[in-house]
């Protein structure tokens, strides 16, 4: 399938990317990853309605958790919270610990408990998959949002040093308006962003 070009493809690679993966998607044995592909491409472009396009036709992808995953994202930044939540609680019917679900269910749910397990020493890896995936498909005011919940709640001394890096990595790379979104994390207090390295970009 050919969807509407209401977004422009951001370089040639993606062009291609996208190409391959639609093909992938005509073959019977590739089809779910194929779609599941195109979907995070187009999430990445921000092309909402392309991805609900993809991936609300019937098919062995409705059932799989990362096309339901990006399809609810779609939904929610649509402002379709409650049809986001319902995709999300069905992924994590078939997965509990879903990181990618919990956290949309904890965006598109106010009040919500944190998707992380409070006290389970593992907050920090948690909140870091969760962050790398939104970064993956280039949502890096959702990242930075994952981000500021768990610099906010944890202690800096308990703080992982790499959250912090990736704190005042985004807070240095967001515009002016999502920079306020993480000053609330005191994270320019841990890591001074002039002295934080991007964890695997090396020193000029």
């Amino acid at each position: 399938p050919r969807l509407g070009t209401n977004a422009v493809v951001a370089n040639p690679d993606e062009s291609a990317a996208l190409e391959h993966a639609w093909k992938a998607a005509l073959d019977p044995a590739t089809a779910v990853a194929g779609r599941a592909l195109a979907a995070s491409i187009l999430c990445g472009q921000r092309r909402w309605d392309d991805v609900i396009t993809a991936l609300s036709a019937p098919g062995p992808w409705t059932s799989d958790p990362s096309c339901r995953n990006f399809e609810a994202i779609a939904r929610f930044m649509l402002g379709q919270k409650k049809a986001a939540a319902q995709l999300a609680q069905g992924t994590l019917e078939i997965d509990p610990l879903d990181p990618f679900a919990l956290g949309l269910l904890w965006l598109a749910e106010p009040g919500k408990a944190s998707p992380f397990l409070v006290g389970s020493g593992r907050e920090a890896e948690e909140t870091l998959e969760l962050a790398g995936q939104f970064l993956s498909i280039k949502q890096h005011e959702l990242a930075a949002k994952v981000l500021a919940c768990y610099l906010n709640r944890v202690p800096a001394e308990r703080r992982s040093l790499l959250a912090n890096y990736w704190g005042a990595f985004l807070a240095e790379s967001l515009s002016a308006h999502l920079k306020e979104s993480l000053k609330t994390s005191d994270v320019a207090r841990v890591v001074r962003p002039s002295e934080a390295l991007y964890p695997y970009r090396p020193e000029d």
